[in-house]
């Protein structure tokens, strides 16, 4: 599992640490991401150090700023197993079967994507991943990398390709604080 504690990602994004609970232990695998995410919006971790080594920007006529996530605790599988081939409805139909609650906020993904890549891993290797907030009606925020950066582009709700993945997380809660 890849870890980043809450030091580690406002360091690499440049803002203000708040908080005050230290990286949990949780079991995991090694396509799985424990990360801090510091409540910030999609536009926020584009303009930071981070976005915009790992980050290609520019790109898109949408407002990042309406992609948001709270801030906590979060793991997070990229690539959800055997969510390839399916379509938006019958990839949500995943969820309950594997350890997570919900799709992923395209932010939250987007950083856990941008944190492994800056570690020299490509956890999506050629595939896409569909995240949680629709673009448009019918379009989903998806993730892809090129070039070792995180592209963010939309595609169909009902494409049903070998290269088109679910993200997927699990927020942590009741966590406690640091002595």
């Amino acid at each position: 599992m890849f870890r980043y504690d809450a030091a580690m990602v406002c360091e690499m994004l440049d803002m203000k640490n708040t908080c005050d609970v230290s990286l949990p232990q949780v079991p995991g695998n090694e396509h799985q991401i424990l990360l801090w995410h510091p409540g910030c919006n999609l536009s926020e971790i584009e303009h930071s150090p981070l976005g915009e080594e790992r980050l290609l920007s520019g790109k898109s006529s949408f407002d990042y700023k309406q992609f948001t996530a709270s801030a906590a605790y979060y793991v997070v599988q990229l690539c959800v197993p055997y969510s390839e081939c399916k379509n938006w409805r019958e990839q949500l139909h995943l969820i309950g079967t594997v350890d997570y609650v919900e799709a992923a906020p395209v932010s939250v993904a987007a950083l856990a994507l941008a944190l492994v890549l800056k570690d020299g891993a490509n956890l999506l290797e050629k595939n896409w991943i569909r995240c949680a907030e629709p673009m448009l009606p019918g379009f989903r925020a998806r993730l892809a990398v090129y070039e070792s950066r995180v592209f963010v582009g939309q595609s169909s709700d009902g494409i049903k390709a070998n290269y088109m993945r679910l993200a997927a997380c699990r927020k942590l809660t009741h966590l406690a604080p640091r002595v």
